[in-house]
């Protein structure tokens, strides 16, 4: 693992004006020390958690004017993104990823706790807006809580359960075109869209003489979603895209296309699927969420504008699953002054890549811990613990296995300096695994000595919440 030094600093503000009782009331709905899980899997106000966290309301959401999850996101103070389309779109392995404090394939995406990453990425193109009640992130190392993905950070996408409310919508514009059906109500919510992805021209200005130039035609992308709640405790959450991109790569010559290249088709369907029992009187909650990627890649030869037949591609064919089931369950103890958290996590990843011939599997069992100890009204200090074991086969038929073990520890304070200003303090180990398809790209060389890249991050800050008002600063290295 190269070792290397991230220092920053970064202070957040947000302000709320009320001049009405009317409104006031209508504030308190969206106040900014708002309850969260995310960070401690226990219900907490944010100013009495010992993270950087935000949290983006309903509210922010319709006024942001998005229309993906992606979109929310990429917007947000410290992150950077990367994306090949409008709303997150993909191209095979030219992957579209939301990425927190600068540590690539390090940020988990999970909705509802469920999570939806697949070999690192995670995509969110495929959740509607008008689904989301509120999004929760914890920047920072969360390994302890959430494994190897969370090495920069956690994003929580909390979906409505209940709501009295349907919409048709269609837009158009020069390069998209799209329609939708959103419908919401009691235990439900459902959503169908359609993009319609136009032709754009994209030339390489980064190098005045560059040879190549990109251009995505007409493509479309089908969408769905579907929320269900039939008790208080227990539901269930499917999210499908489906999209087929085209892309074509010309050569150019003095500025001039040649009509010499190739051009690419990616047909793409992503499906993300979890139940989840949650019974918050006894704070016991379960998990348990399917991921599926398949990329089927084609391209064909561009000859004097014309296209050749097309033939199967050999980069990006996937078949990608993965299975995760965790479980946890929370303790007041103390006359309700600590919080003990116990969980477990299983896990089970598959890929493969058709066109190498090559498959591969990963098993992790995990065991996590976390005890929050109030030494007064003022001051407490949180400590956790992660033990993991990974079993990899990760090139079947070949006999190459391996196994190996984690642990990472994690402390925490928090000092509350008066009712609206909290200081804080973590110290924390993560890792991160090497994604399963990684393996196959070079199967000629040492891959087995791929490895888990391990680091120690530490950071403070100090947050100034009140119900209109909000200020944070955060150092971390």
């Amino acid at each position: 693992m190269k070792k290397g030094l991230l220092m920053t600093a970064l202070i957040t503000g947000t302000l709320m004006c009320a001049s009405t009782g009317a409104f006031a009331e209508e504030l308190q709905e969206y106040t900014l020390d708002q309850m969260v899980v995310t960070a401690t899997r226990t219900e907490a106000r944010e100013l009495e958690v010992p993270a950087a966290v935000s949290v983006i309301n309903a509210k922010e959401i319709e006024n942001s004017g998005a229309k993906t999850a992606y979109e929310v996101i990429e917007r947000q103070v410290g992150f950077t993104n990367n994306a090949y389309g409008p709303g997150g779109r993909e191209f095979g392995g030219s992957s579209t990823r939301t990425v927190l404090r600068g540590l690539d394939k390090g940020t988990l995406v999970m909705v509802n706790g469920a999570p939806i990453n697949m070999m690192n990425y995670n995509s969110m193109e495929g959740i509607p807006v008008e689904a989301v009640e509120k999004i929760e992130i914890v920047r920072g190392a969360q390994s302890v809580l959430y494994g190897a993905e969370a090495t920069g950070g956690v994003i929580n996408i909390i979906t409505k359960k209940d709501g009295n409310r349907t919409t048709i919508s269609v837009g158009a514009g020069n390069y998209d075109k799209k329609w939708g059906l959103f419908s919401s109500g009691k235990g439900y919510t459902v959503a169908v869209s359609k993009d319609y992805l136009g032709d754009v021209d994209q030339t390489n200005k980064v190098f005045e003489k560059s040879t190549r130039k990109w251009k995505y035609r007409d493509s479309s992308k089908d969408n769905a979603f579907v929320s269900l709640s039939p008790t208080d405790k227990l539901s269930f959450n499917f999210a499908h895209t489906e999209g087929n991109y085209y892309r074509d790569s010309y050569t150019m010559k003095n500025g001039v296309e040649t009509g010499a290249g190739t051009a690419y088709y990616y047909k793409d369907r992503r499906d993300n699927v979890s139940a989840i029992y949650n019974d918050k009187d006894n704070q016991f909650k379960t998990i348990v969420s399917y991921n599926k990627r398949v990329v089927s890649p084609y391209q064909a030869t561009l000859k004097g504008f014309v296209y050749g037949p097309n033939k199967r591609a050999t980069s990006s064919d996937w078949n990608l699953n993965t299975l995760t089931w965790d479980t946890q369950k929370a303790w007041n103890l103390r006359d309700d002054k600590d919080t003990l958290v116990l969980g477990m996590t299983i896990s089970k990843e598959e890929a493969e890549d058709r066109s190498k011939h090559m498959q591969g599997d990963r098993k992790n069992y995990g065991l996590y811990a976390s005890y929050k100890y109030a030494f007064s009204d003022k001051f407490d200090v949180t400590a956790g613990i992660r033990g993991q074991h990974i079993s990899e086969d990760y090139m079947k038929g070949q006999n190459k296995t391996k196994s190996h073990n984690e642990f990472v520890p994690q402390i925490q304070a928090l000092y509350k300096l008066s009712d609206n200003i909290s200081w804080y303090a973590n110290a924390a180990k993560s890792y991160q695994l090497p994604p399963l398809n990684q393996f196959f790209s070079y199967p000629g060389r040492r891959v087995d000595d791929l490895k888990p890249q391990e680091g120690w991050t530490y950071e403070t800050g100090i947050k100034h919440i009140t119900d209109t008002a909000s200020v944070k600063a955060g150092v971390y290295h």
